[in-house]
């Protein structure tokens, strides 16, 4: 109930100092150290908000020196060039489109996190690591995460609200703007609704006749690419002329069939889309609806995100995440635990007298005594069959 309180002062002077059209408590994010209390917002005014592109910035790389290679007789340069960054989807759109203020503490102050950059989405899929609590920390994680932990939180912020906000169906509707584009456009290039209004013509439904597909997500679906929005890398500006320079001082000559395909549109489930038509997780459901005695309240838990729910009484509803921003992941399987080592020796071991040579010689003449007579018996054993045997004389 404290912190209730203290969150509670907390937005309200996040409202006073920024130009905010709505805001509320996101949820809170364990760390090793300290914890993670998170205010979302939708910024009012989208300039106000500019200065947090430069707020965290990456980890400085240092560049290893240049080698003098004047007297070396020119290389060949390769024509390869690394992929272009994707950009970042500007504040007010995809999945910029809300900004969030973290704090170690309930009462503040609190920190403007960065812009959610598509490489640290793609990157954050790619790894599993704790949060520790202090925002300007390195990720330790392997491969190399592109950023400190603020561009870590913000990107797993970002991909728990894409999966697990939820709204009951028919709370929203698909703005109209995007409806007519989506039908003029062609099929190839179809563009899904990533925007929706609420209808205020919405009529709640009973809490006790509810369902999983009574529930849709509310926010739009992050593409492979770390964006909401398809970006075609190729029209992106800089690319070209890149090219261009590297193809002026280019030796190599380019080699045939390994021109670059056209890249596909990638495409994602629409917004609003019921959260019963979510992938299972390892045969089991990625939801877990639980409703009261009194058939008054209802709990979704999300399995795929443990920590992220979205509780409904009467025609409200809300949704929260209070756990450690990490993605459910298979059940591991432990070994087996090993057998008691054995002992090298069961019985002490016993003093013997060498053999002199006369009874080495003795064993010997033995050894070879008995392989003699064997092999006689075994002389007798053949002739006697030869004898039995009388086409073997007619031979």
């Amino acid at each position: 109930m404290c912190d209730y309180f203290k969150i509670k002062l907390a937005i309200k002077k996040l409202t006073t100092d920024y130009p905010i059209d709505s805001v509320r408590f996101w949820g809170k994010v364990f760390g090793t150290q300290n914890d993670y209390y998170i205010i979302e917002c939708k910024p009012g005014d989208s300039d106000a908000f500019q200065h947090s592109e430069g707020m965290v910035d990456d980890p400085d790389v240092q560049e290893p020196a240049e080698k003098d290679t004047k007297q070396d007789p020119p290389l060949p340069k390769s024509k390869w060039k690394p992929p272009p960054d994707v950009p970042a989807e500007e504040i007010g759109e995809g999945v910029n489109n809300r900004v969030y203020f973290v704090s170690s503490h309930a009462c503040g102050p609190y920190t403007l996190l960065p812009l959610c950059q598509p490489k640290h989405v793609a990157a954050s899929r790619m790894i599993r690591s704790y949060f520790t609590g202090d925002l300007t920390s390195k990720v330790s994680c392997w491969p190399p995460f592109p950023g400190t932990e603020a561009q870590y939180l913000r990107a797993q912020i970002a991909r728990i609200s894409s999966g697990t906000i939820l709204s009951p169906r028919g709370f929203f509707r698909f703005l109209q703007e995007e409806e007519q584009s989506a039908d003029l456009s062609d099929e190839e290039d179809e563009v899904l609704p990533i925007e929706c209004e609420e209808d205020e013509e919405y009529v709640p439904l009973a809490i006790e006749a509810m369902e999983l597909s009574d529930w849709v997500h509310s926010r739009p679906y992050i593409l492979p690419q770390g964006r909401v929005t398809w970006i075609n890398l190729k029209d992106f500006e800089g690319s070209e002329s890149e090219e261009s320079e590297s193809e002026e001082n280019d030796t190599v000559p380019s080699l045939k069939g390994l021109e670059d395909e056209p890249p596909k549109r990638e495409k994602g489930p629409p917004i609003l889309t019921p959260i019963s038509e979510d992938l299972a997780i390892n045969g089991h459901e990625p939801w877990r609806l639980k409703k009261f005695r009194d058939r008054s309240h209802l709990l979704i838990s999300s399995l795929l995100w443990p920590g992220a729910h979205t509780a409904a009484k009467g025609g409200t509803f809300e949704s929260i995440y209070v756990g450690w921003g990490l993605k459910a992941t298979e059940v591991s399987k432990l070994p087996s635990q090993l057998l008691q080592a054995q002992s090298e020796i069961l019985h002490e071991p016993e003093e013997m007298i060498d053999p002199t040579p006369e009874e080495e010689k003795c064993k010997e003449a033995n050894e070879n005594g008995e392989e003699g007579e064997e092999e006689g018996e075994e002389d007798e054993e053949s002739e006697e069959i030869e004898i039995s045997n009388p086409d073997s004389e007619r031979a």
